[in-house]
């Protein structure tokens, strides 16, 4: 990725180049396989399906440093929130 302009603290970032490698120590859904086979909810294994990979604190660090903490702070929210009402909605049928 290109940063076209843009500024950390009185550095400038114009033109800098990224790259972003990711590692998963394993597979999103074998907390859930763990999950279920402890004797979990079926719904806890879907919220963490849906949440898990996607709201933990390095990356709502880092969109905070990128963004604000309120931004984080509503993605954290609403992931939560979703995750939450899927696991209800799940335990429902």
């Amino acid at each position: 990725m290109k940063v076209n302009e843009g500024h950390f603290d009185k550095v400038s970032l114009k033109d800098v180049k990224w790259a972003v490698a990711y590692h998963w120590p394993g597979p999103p859904h074998e907390l859930a396989l763990i999950l279920l086979a402890s004797g979990a909810p079926v719904g806890a294994a879907v919220a963490s399906l849906i949440a898990g990979p996607s709201v933990n604190l390095p990356s709502l660090l880092t969109l905070m440093r990128s963004t604000n903490w309120k931004v984080a702070a509503v993605v954290g929210v609403s992931i939560w929130t979703l995750a939450v009402g899927a696991g209800i909605l799940v335990s429902f049928f």
